[in-house]
């Protein structure tokens, strides 16, 4: 039996769908999406011969002397170096993706053609958050192969590489969110691209800013330099993706993550709203 009409929800799957169609098709009709990709994969291959060198090197001079060593210098060890190199390489890139988002639209007037469609504005912000979403997701399976390598030389806890991936993905889509909300305050990709960068580079290093300010805060007052050292490394991205590396998918992790995502697309959301109605 075929339906009279649409319902609310219909119409809001299909508008959602058309933003992220349109976005899908801008990134992939251009060189550059396939440009950062093939950049992205050539660091990630890079980084990974480094340290898998480095590991064949070091496991065959010290044989089965490897508990020496202050880490857990296994297999998973090699995924897990690459991984945390991987997310500074995300955080330099992703703002090259989300600086466009919304900048592009009000440079080209388009704007205001979208606002007064019928499409609303959470369609709007999901859609185009999924879209850049979704080129993060296929730049991270597009190294797969990395711990399919791995696994032939020694045996690999996969729970713990889908860890670090999920890791990837979470932190990589609260910097997705973060840079579509700066998209959204000005017409100016530049601008949006390097003020994206700098607070994301801020948020990443704010848990060493943390351990000098708590020192200095020591001499005064002890129990404030800890506060505030502790705040500021909660704050910190870098922090959070750790225990994602190391297998442990803590729920303090993803729910950092998760208030960033929704933070970022709340603001986004309001920015937006508020232009839609001037």
């Amino acid at each position: 039996m075929v339906r009279p009409y649409k319902t609310n929800e219909d119409a809001s799957m299909l508008g959602l769908w058309s933003i992220w169609k349109r976005e899908v098709r801008y990134y992939f009709s251009q060189p550059a999406a396939y440009i950062m990709i093939a950049v992205f994969l050539v660091i990630a291959n890079l980084a990974f011969l480094f340290i898998f060198n480095y590991y064949t090197l070091q496991s065959s001079e010290m044989g089965r002397m490897t508990s020496q060593l202050p880490y857990d210098f296994t297999p998973n060890w090699i995924i897990k170096a690459v991984f945390d190199f991987l997310g500074t390489v995300i955080l330099i890139m992703l703002p090259f993706i989300t600086m466009r988002l919304m900048a592009e639209e009000k440079r080209n007037r388009t704007d205001e053609l979208m606002y007064t469609s019928p499409i609303s504005v959470t369609e709007i912000v999901s859609g185009k958050f999924l879209a850049a979403l979704s080129l993060l997701f296929a730049m991270l399976l597009l190294t797969i192969y990395l711990p399919l390598l791995v696994a032939k030389y020694g045996e690999l806890k996969w729970a713990q590489v889908f860890s670090g991936y999920a890791g990837l993905f979470l932190m990589g889509a609260g910097f997705i969110s973060i840079g579509l909300f700066i998209s959204s305050l000005t017409e100016s990709q530049v601008v949006a691209g390097l003020v994206t960068f700098g607070l994301l580079l801020a948020l990443w290093l704010v848990s060493g800013m943390g351990e000098i300010i708590g020192r200095v805060l020591d001499v005064l007052t002890p129990s404030l330099g800890a506060g505030v050292e502790g705040g500021l490394k909660y704050m910190s991205l870098n922090d959070h993706l750790s225990p994602f590396l190391d297998g442990f998918v803590d729920t303090r992790d993803f729910l950092f993550y998760a208030s960033v995502i929704v933070l970022g697309l709340f603001l986004t959301h309001r920015v937006i709203d508020s232009s839609r109605w001037r």
